[in-house]
C-alpha cells in the first residue's frame, strides 16, 4: 500500500519507490489518496463534517434530510477525487508501468484522521508494506509502532527511510 495526501497535488514519489524497490509481479500496489481531517472539499470542512457524524450517530440524525444532503456531497466529492487521481496523466504513467511488471494498482480515496485512516486500510488490505510519502513524517512514530507491516516513510525523491520491518 502506498499512501498520498489526496487534498493536496498528487506526488509519485513514494509510488516509484514501491515499483522499483517492493513489488513483484502478481503484487497489487493500492495507492491510498488520504485527505485528511480539516481539509476542506467543496466548501466542506472534514473535521467538522466527521464531529458531527460522531456525535449525532442517532436515528433520528441519520433520518435528517441536511444531513443526507452533506453526507451524499462529500461522497460525491471523493468520487470525484477518486477519478481525478485515476484519470492523472501522471498515474496513467504508472498504470503502464505497473502492466508491464504484472502488477494490480489499485486507486482508493478515503477521509478521516490520516494515521487512523492508515493503519485501518493496512489492516483491512492485510498490506505486506505501508510506503508513505513524505507529507506523513509528523506521524513517524505512530506508524512505527501501529502498523503490522513493513513501514518505509520518504524522505526525498528516490529515497525512503525504512522504519519498520515485520518478520512473520
Amino acid at each position: 500500500m502506498v499512501v498520498v495526501n489526496a487534498s493536496k497535488v498528487l506526488t509519485t514519489d513514494a509510488l516509484e519507490w514501491a515499483l522499483i524497490n517492493v513489488v513483484q509481479p502478481g503484487d497489487t500496489v493500492t495507492l491510498l489518496g488520504v485527505i485528511p481531517v480539516g481539509d476542506t472539499l467543496c466548501g466542506i470542512n472534514l473535521k467538522v463534517t466527521l464531529n458531527v457524524f460522531l456525535t449525532r450517530l442517532s436515528t433520528c440524525w441519520q433520518g435528517n434530510q441536511e444531513y443526507q444532503e452533506h453526507q451524499q456531497l462529500l461522497e460525491d466529492e471523493v468520487s470525484k477525487k477518486k477519478a481525478m487521481f485515476q484519470n492523472s496523466n501522471m498515474l496513467q504513467h504508472f498504470y503502464r508501468i505497473c502492466e508491464k511488471k504484472r502488477v494490480n494498482l489499485d486507486v482508493k480515496i478515503a477521509t478521516g484522521l490520516t494515521k487512523y485512516v492508515v493503519t485501518q486500510q493496512a489492516e483491512s488490505l492485510q498490506a505486506a508494506w505501508v510506503v508513505l510519502d513524505m507529507a506523513f513524517r509528523k506521524n513517524r512514530r505512530y506508524f512505527e509502532h501501529h502498523l503490522q507491516s513493513n513501514v518505509v516513510l520518504m524522505k526525498r525523491a528516490n529515497v525512503g527511510d525504512i522504519v519498520r520491518v515485520s518478520y512473520y
